[in-house]
């Protein structure tokens, strides 16, 4: 079910990533969201309000071995298989790198579709079918946030976050479905959901931000939103917006942090993990090329 949300973003952004970007950058502006009531409704949060430009990556020469150790990770397996998944190509792994098109077999379903549940699940819960917005999410998330961790099946994430609105109890006399009490669970949802707020590594290269200030605008940009959606009560309607506000959020600082990490794939403004690379890179001038084959990503810390 698709609802749109509305998002707060702030102009400055743009400019956090690509200081962000940038090899040389040594005063990279705070990346935040917000400070004003900006409203901007978006379909897709891998377009994160205006689009992010980013600072052309100037490296040049051999890629660092860990790179095309990801790359070349052998296939395992049944004869057909295609999984490389290994400890050189592991997408739990942070500061390494991914060959995320040959990481396990049946993955492209997880990147085709995911569902957000409570946890301990219900029957309602959010979906996500945008492959930019599923990729990053795995690369981002913590462990027990990946999408079939533990009981969970393959496909489904269980947050413990999302229990306030789509838990089986949550309409049911549980809690009362008020602002209030949404927004006093903010912090540790922010916290809880492991979102990186002191520094991006961007292929190695550290693009420092106030932390509390950053921690303080995502807060603010989630508050803002369930702010609108007003109390929840036991409108079945209203809890499903409001937990699909904090996921898209979330989903959104995670697709950031890739973006910045991997100015190669930034394209339009947009993370692109479509097959427009060139195969099997061997330097920094390979993975800008084009091709034919998707982009090998770093995973940032």
């Amino acid at each position: 079910m698709a609802i749109p949300i509305l998002l707060w973003i702030l102009g400055g952004l743009a400019a956090a990533a690509a200081a962000a970007g940038d090899s040389n950058a040594t005063n990279a502006p705070d990346p935040v969201f917000t400070s004003k009531k900006r409203r901007i409704g978006i379909k897709s949060v891998s377009k994160v309000g205006t689009p992010v430009t980013m600072t052309r990556d100037e490296r040049t020469g051999p890629l660092p071995a860990a790179a095309l150790a990801a790359w070349n990770s052998p296939k395992k397996g049944k004869r057909r298989s295609r999984s490389a998944y290994g400890p050189d190509n592991d997408i739990h792994a942070r500061g390494a790198w991914l060959r995320y098109a040959t990481y396990s077999d049946n993955w492209d379903k997880k990147l085709e579709k995911q569902r957000i549940y409570a946890d301990p699940p219900g029957v309602f819960y959010v979906k996500s079918t945008s492959k930019v917005r599923n990729l990053c999410w795995m690369i981002m998330c913590p462990d027990d946030l990946y999408p079939g961790y533990g009981k969970a099946k393959r496909r489904n994430v269980r947050w413990d976050a999302m229990s306030k609105w789509l838990s089986p109890k949550a309409d049911w006399g549980t809690i009362t479905g008020t602002v209030k009490g949404a927004v006093e669970a903010i912090p540790s949802l922010v916290k809880g959901a492991g979102v990186v707020v002191a520094a991006v590594l961007s292929l190695g290269t550290s693009a420092l931000a106030g932390a509390g200030d950053q921690v303080e605008t995502v807060e603010e940009a989630i508050r803002n939103s369930l702010e609108v959606i007003g109390d929840t009560g036991k409108s079945v309607s209203k809890r499903k917006r409001a937990a699909r506000a904090v996921y898209e959020i979330i989903a959104a600082i995670y697709i950031q942090d890739v973006m910045r990490a991997n100015p190669h794939a930034v394209k339009n403004g947009a993370l692109d993990i479509g097959k427009h690379y060139k195969a099997d890179p061997k330097t920094w001038e390979d993975l800008r090329a084009p091709g034919k084959s998707r982009p090998l990503l770093y995973m940032p810390h």
